[in-house]
């Protein structure tokens, strides 16, 4: 009742108090920062291994059983999802939130070494790469020209990709 009584009694000084929460919102809400694109930094290895002239079968049984079995016991491993395609498998690692995505790498990798020697010989030696969800391409670029295609392709790896690769910030080019 005492606020009700002072707000008829006194209008200015209510009107003055509400002004001051609004001033104080107004403020307070230009100086909250808004992210379209915010930070999610998912703890996702992945594990490339090229097996030339291998089935998919043959892939499964000599390569992804035995890597997917050295990196099951690897602390806070939540899920574990393998493509196979002739000659290549990729498996792709997914930590819990907790856990640091450079160390969840280096296990990994202490994991694919360990059981390097259960491997087939001719496989290339498995790629471990850490990946980063936040570092997607800042500038995608189309080359043509009115010259053969494996020349536009040559002029674009040995020229455009040499001169931006020297530039500071550029992280990795990759030409397709």
């Amino acid at each position: 009742m005492k606020i009700t009584e002072l707000a008829i009694k006194r209008p200015v000084s209510m009107t003055m108090v509400v002004m001051i929460f609004v001033v104080l919102g107004l403020f307070g809400y230009s100086k909250i920062g808004a992210d379209l694109f915010p930070k999610a930094n998912l703890p996702i290895v992945t594990v490339i291994a090229f097996y030339p002239g291998a089935g998919a079968q043959e892939s499964e049984s000599q390569v992804v059983d035995p890597i997917e079995e050295a990196v099951s016991s690897i602390s806070g491993l939540k899920k574990t999802s393998t493509w196979i395609n002739e000659g290549v498998t990729i498996s792709a690692l997914e930590f819990s939130m907790s856990t640091n995505a450079d160390n969840a790498t280096a296990d990994v990798q202490k994991a694919v070494d360990a059981v390097q020697a259960k491997l087939p010989q001719d496989l290339e030696k498995p790629v471990v790469q850490k990946i980063d969800m936040n570092a997607n391409a800042i500038v995608t670029l189309a080359v043509s020209g009115n010259r053969p295609l494996n020349e536009v392709y040559d002029i674009a790896v040995d020229k455009i990709k040499s001169r931006l690769e020297t530039l500071s910030g550029v992280a990795a080019i990759n030409i397709i």
